[in-house]
This record gives structure tokens, C-alpha cells and sequence, in this order.
């Protein structure tokens, strides 16, 4: 869990300078076992400006990875930022890691910045000696 607040005075050189509050609350956790074979992390963060609730931010991110049958290698995760500022505002992520290195994937991002990047599709090899 975390909280903190920050206090920001731009432009001391005028007759009225400008200050902003910016106060961030957030709670998560990292890889916590679920169910036997279920591993899930999990985050949340709020940032209020100028105390006020109108412009709030949230940003929610969840991961599940699995360790079951057929599903084993699998994780999923997902991102929702309601105020977007440079990055994305809903992310999708899908990923397949097999026993001997080779990973496939899948990524939605529905505030990419050029529209052919919002889907991907990924493969890759990690080789260990």
C-alpha cells in the first residue's frame, strides 16, 4: 500500500504563481497464489489534482498466470488508465511461455498512437546455457 501527496509552485517570478496538489493513493500485490496452481498480482492507483474528485485518475492493472494441464505457461493480463497521458488507456495481453524457451503472444492497446499497432502478435525464443 501506498499514499503520498505532493505540493508543485511553478513560476515564483510572477505576481501569481501557480501551485498544484497532487495526492496519489495505491494499494497491490505482487504473484499471490490464488488457487493451487493460479498465481494472480494485482494494482491499483489514484491520483486526485487540486483536490478535486472531477479529474481523478485511476489506473487498474491484474496479471493471472497458470500452472494447470493444458493451460500451463498461460498468463493474461489487462490495464485500464481512465486519464491517459503519453500511454495507453485499455491494454489487453495474452502470452504463451513453453517449457523449452519459445514464447507466443498476443497485445491490444486501444490508445496506440498509430492504429496499426493497436494489435500485435509476438513470438520469441529464450535460450539459457
Amino acid at each position: 500500500m501506498a499514499a503520498g501527496h505532493k505540493i508543485s509552485q511553478e513560476d515564483l517570478t510572477t505576481e501569481d504563481p501557480s501551485t498544484t496538489n497532487t495526492t496519489t493513493l495505491g494499494v497491490g500485490f505482487a504473484e499471490r497464489p490464488i488457487l493451487p496452481n493460479l498465481v494472480m498480482s494485482a494494482s491499483y492507483n489514484a491520483t486526485i489534482t487540486n483536490f478535486s474528485l472531477s479529474g481523478m485518475r485511476h489506473v487498474a492493472k491484474a496479471a493471472v498466470g497458470t500452472d494447470i494441464g493444458a493451460f500451463r505457461g498461460v498468463s493474461i493480463s489487462g490495464m485500464i488508465d481512465t486519464v491517459p497521458e503519453d500511454g495507453p488507456g485499455r491494454q489487453l495481453g495474452v502470452e504463451y511461455g513453453a517449457p523449452c524457451g519459445v514464447k507466443l503472444g498476443y497485445a491490444y492497446d486501444d490508445y496506440a498512437n498509430n492504429a496499426k499497432d493497436a494489435n500485435r502478435i509476438y513470438a520469441g525464443l529464450e535460450v539459457s546455457f
